[in-house]
């Protein structure tokens, strides 16, 4: 038996997620683009541009920003230290 409402409802989350992969995928881009260093760095941690673009864009707190959006708005050697204090090691 089809279930034609759940059927659209399916067709309408794949929609918006593929959108939704499709913007995460330019965000790391963006981000390879202007700060290289960082990106290569998030690499190392979290193996693949999925994972670390989906850590770049969710948000750590109510008054956080994630950390993209930290990024763009100039405390990429902030966020470049937490990276860097974690692949080493230290508390973050």
């Amino acid at each position: 038996m089809r279930h034609g409402s759940l059927l659209t409802l399916v067709e309408l989350y794949e929609v918006a997620n593929n959108a939704l992969v499709a913007q995460r995928r330019r965000v790391w881009n963006a981000i390879e683009a202007v700060e290289p260093g960082l990106a290569e760095e998030l690499l190392q941690l979290f193996s693949t541009s999925d994972a670390a673009s989906l850590w770049l864009l969710k948000a750590s707190g109510a008054n956080q920003p994630c950390p993209a959006k930290a990024i763009a708005e100039g405390s990429a050697a902030e966020l470049r230290e937490r990276v860097l204090r974690t692949l080493h090691g230290s508390a973050a």
